[in-house]
């Protein structure tokens, strides 16, 4: 599946006030699509975004996160590190 690269207007004020006819657009142009200017992969629909919500696939504990279950006292890495395993 190729993903569309789609851009949320999100500097604009009429979509900040109104944004739902752009994700209605959106909805039945794609279930999934990248916004590269915010960096976000949107799932557009419910079903889908339930399906991903109820799935283990993509985790419901912080174990993807190396470090992330040491001690704030006994680990080397900074508060602010983030690495993926």
């Amino acid at each position: 599946m190729n993903i569309p690269e789609l851009h949320l207007p999100t500097a604009n004020k009429d979509f900040i006030r109104d944004p739902y006819p752009i994700l209605k657009e959106y909805r039945e142009q794609t279930p999934v699509f990248w916004d590269e200017a915010n960096s976000l992969l949107f799932i557009t629909r419910y079903k889908d975004v339930r399906k991903v919500q109820a799935s283990k696939v993509f985790g419901t504990t912080f174990n993807h996160i190396e470090g992330f279950e040491d001690s704030p006292d006994t680990s080397t890495k900074p508060l602010t590190y983030v690495g993926y395993k």
